[in-house]
């Protein structure tokens, strides 16, 4: 009769002690809620606008100037992928001073006249450091916009713009402010007759702004 009661004591306590068991491991998983998100919501689709400009630029045809300026504006996207990968579309303007002969007037032999490049590039962006840098990489074509001594307006060449390192600063209104100190833009808006080469060390200042739902 001992023996019994001991069996069914054990049997108890162990029963017992599988309850609280189970009990403490549901204790420690959190409820899912529908309406609280997983992690931090990112926009999926973005608009950004910025200015640029490159105090230091290498500009093969002859160029003695090396101030460069422009505009840019970008739509992309960002998915839900791990590695904060995005897409998107650039379309981007640069200004630079090219020289002239001034013709019968040996006093200035040297001019200047303003000349331009619209750029269209398809490229891909990755954040890291927690959001806080953003590396980009875009290529496509490069239009001229005005005609010079060798190149005509219209021509078309290669645009290739990389930014290895943004800091991305978050602003109160929910946009972004980019920033890329020093960024490597290859243009070749003209291939044909002689090749206008330039290539410019910019400085970026860009609003970022979600206009689409967190994916």
């Amino acid at each position: 009769m001992v023996g019994l009661r001991r069996v069914v004591a054990r049997a108890l306590l162990a029963w017992a002690t599988f309850g609280a068991s189970v009990a403490l491991a549901d204790a420690d998983e959190p409820p899912v809620s529908a309406a609280e998100p997983s992690a931090t919501a990112t926009p999926s689709w973005w608009l950004s606008g910025g200015v640029h400009s490159a105090f230091l630029s290498d500009v093969i045809d002859g160029s003695w100037q090396g101030l460069t300026f422009g505009a840019e504006l970008k739509l992309g996207f960002r998915g839900a992928s791990p590695r904060k990968l995005g897409v998107f579309l650039q379309l981007d303007t640069t200004f630079w001073f090219a020289p002239i002969v001034a013709e019968g007037d040996a006093g200035r032999p040297f001019d200047s006249v303003l000349q331009g490049a619209l750029n269209v590039g398809l490229g891909a962006d990755v954040r890291y450091f927690d959001d806080h840098l953003r590396g980009a990489f875009s290529a496509g074509p490069s239009v001229l916009l005005r005609d010079n001594v060798v190149d005509n307006a219209g021509a078309v060449g290669v645009f290739i713009d990389f930014r290895p390192a943004g800091v991305r600063v978050p602003l109160r209104c929910g946009s972004v402010l980019v920033i890329d100190p020093l960024t490597f833009t290859f243009l070749m808006p003209d291939l044909t007759r002689i090749p206008l080469v330039q290539i410019e060390y910019r400085t970026v200042l860009a609003i970022e702004f979600g206009v689409g739902g967190a994916p």
